[in-house]
């Protein structure tokens, strides 16, 4: 059944009839891709500003073939929030992870509908993804398949009195760009270290032991059974219990394990008896050297006494309390889902 995408308002295919509730609408835009939509978070969208920004989203979690994305009337405004003000380096960023995923081989000709296809950088308009189109062509990631074939864009053409056209001028003007990734952009996606299609999820923690305080190690029980129910229920696989003796070499299988995580969690709470734990920070400097996408993470005692260093403090923690576990896993949740999509696990 054909309607309006309420994201683009073009023209996409829904089913009204969902097992689940017949209160939920199925999308699939071909702009935007794949979504679900309460009813009343469709009236809702329909008239909402910057839904734009939730087409990017949405695109972004079709094309990594995540679990089908949902948008009720509660969780819309924070997408929005969160991926508004995207900066044009983060853009570009998504943008050519965008273009591998679509590439089938090195050397596969891409075509690139600036009209269609501008949320696959978050962009708000097609003039926005042709400026990022061109930026890649001037650092070298694309190139132009038809200057590879000799066919050109008619820059010969002119106007009669030997004044050639600009060849940025012409495509600004294009319908479909053909392009292929260089040999630089294999080398930049390659080395970036983000794995879109891993369903794995590294959790960084201090380990319990026999010395430590009872009520510390009770609350990290709490702490790790709330989270492993939040990345089972967000369709991710929940990794990071290695334990064992130096010989095991436990460093090189925590490197290779953040090595094939999709993003990481890190939690920054410590024993009492104790106080910082090393391997929290170097494990979770590892992966951000990565550019691995981390969730921060602390029992709300240790962040609202300032216990934690001003390194890590200065960034957004998700708090979370031994008796409420439940606000901290809506959080989490909501946190892994709004910025990272669903997993594919089911």
């Amino acid at each position: 059944m054909s309607h309006k995408c309420i994201l683009c308002d073009g023209n996409a295919e829904t089913n009204h009839e969902q097992p689940r509730s017949s209160n939920k609408i199925q999308f699939e835009c071909p702009r935007c891709g794949k979504y679900e939509v309460s009813s009343r978070a469709k009236t809702i969208i329909s008239g909402v500003q910057d839904r734009w920004v939730l087409s990017g989203v949405v695109r972004e979690n079709t094309l990594e073939n995540r679990k089908l994305f949902y948008l009720d009337s509660y969780t819309y405004q924070e997408i929005i929030d969160q991926h508004k003000n995207l900066t044009v380096l983060e853009k570009m960023k998504k943008f050519l992870n965008a273009l591998g995923s679509l590439t089938l081989h090195p050397g596969h000709v891409l075509k690139i509908k600036p009209a269609k296809d501008y949320p696959l950088a978050h962009c708000q308009n097609q003039d926005e993804l042709k400026f990022y189109l061109e930026e890649l062509l001037a650092e070298g990631l694309i190139s132009d398949s038809k200057d590879r074939s000799g066919g050109g864009y008619g820059y010969g053409s002119g106007d009669g009195a030997g004044n050639l056209p600009s060849p940025r001028a012409e495509r600004r003007e294009m319908e479909i760009w053909e392009i292929i990734l260089t040999s630089k952009a294999w080398e930049r996606l390659q080395g970036s270290g983000i794995n879109i299609n891993s369903n794995v999820v590294f959790l960084v923690r201090w380990f319990p032991g026999e010395d430590d305080d009872t009520n510390d190690c009770e609350n990290m029980k709490a702490y790790l059974k709330a989270v492993s129910e939040v990345i089972k229920d967000s369709g991710f696989d929940l990794d990071g219990d290695l334990e064992g003796g130096i010989n095991e070499k436990i460093c090189d299988r925590i490197m290779a394990k953040i090595r094939q995580a999709r993003f990481i969690i890190a939690d920054t709470t410590f024993p009492e008896k104790k106080g910082y734990r090393a391997n929290i920070y170097y494990e979770a400097g590892f992966a951000y050297g990565l550019n691995l996408p981390i969730i921060w993470t602390c029992r709300k005692d240790h962040l609202d006494n300032k216990k934690l260093p001003f390194d890590t403090r200065q960034y957004p923690h998700i708090d979370w309390t031994p008796d409420n576990m439940q606000d901290f896993k809506n959080e989490l949740k909501d946190k892994i889902i709004a910025n990272l999509g669903r997993g594919t696990k089911t």
